[in-house]
């Protein structure tokens, strides 16, 4: 595959430039849905469909919610979450975002910090097609937000995207690995580009937090109505053994 020129494509919504070179060292991990879960699977059922494209919260402003809610089997080593779609239509200000590793966002949970319920690590794209990663600590404050490597494309032109998140737990004290992929193939070909992979030892969530025994896993879709949003597979979620 060729190089694409340096900052092909920029949307002009502070997306880290796209590099060529960066492109060929993704394509790796692919033929699957899933990189190395291989215990129980679970569907994530839709939870908000909204009805009107702004914002995230509400049901009528584009707060789209998937979610399903594991035992503490699923923290013993990690899991996945896999999914592919098409969207149109969504606001600049829209993203795809997986909240993993932590409670219920509202009481009962199982943990609290500052009164409310805590604590969630959030990744995902944003709509220009740059990937982030970001926490959640506690409900509902977002902060210490980094942006990664770009799939070349906006979540929104209509294509088949394939998305793919994994936590996974390492032996280290509260250490946690997030990675995430896309596939731009157009199809369900497997054929992931990983576009973050981190390591948390205490450089986004606080090492002293440790995962919740009962979790809430929710993929958010926001700044788009429900009806544009064509969920072709999934999304599910699987524990690694």
């Amino acid at each position: 595959m060729s190089s694409l020129p340096y900052n092909s494509f920029n949307y002009n919504r502070g997306s880290v430039a796209y590099a060529g070179q960066f492109y060929r060292s993704f394509y790796s991990e692919t033929g699957s849905p899933w990189y190395e879960a291989n215990s129980t699977q679970v569907s994530m059922p839709n939870h908000r469909c909204s009805t009107g494209p702004y914002g995230t919260s509400s049901s009528n402003s584009g707060g789209n919610r998937w979610e399903t809610n594991v035992g503490s089997s699923w923290n013993d080593v990690g899991f996945e979450v896999v999914c592919y779609l098409k969207i149109k239509n969504q606001l600049d200000d829209g993203h795809i975002g997986l909240k993993h590793g932590g409670p219920n966002h509202t009481p009962p949970c199982d943990y609290q910090y500052n009164g409310s319920c805590c604590c969630w690590w959030d990744g995902g794209m944003r709509n220009y097609g740059t990937s982030y990663l970001e926490i959640e600590r506690p409900h509902p404050h977002n902060y210490n937000r980094s942006y990664f490597s770009s799939m070349g494309r906006k979540i929104d032109n209509g294509s088949m995207l394939g998305v793919r998140w994994s936590l996974k737990k390492l032996s280290a004290y509260h250490t946690r690995r997030l990675r995430f992929w896309v596939d731009t193939s157009g199809g369900r070909n497997y054929k992931w580009r990983k576009m973050y992979d981190y390591t948390d030892s205490g450089g986004k969530m606080p090492q002293s937090y440790a995962i919740t025994s009962n979790q809430n896993i929710e993929m958010r879709i926001s700044d788009v109505t429900c009806h544009d949003i064509d969920m072709l597979y999934g999304p599910y979620a699987k524990r690694m053994a």
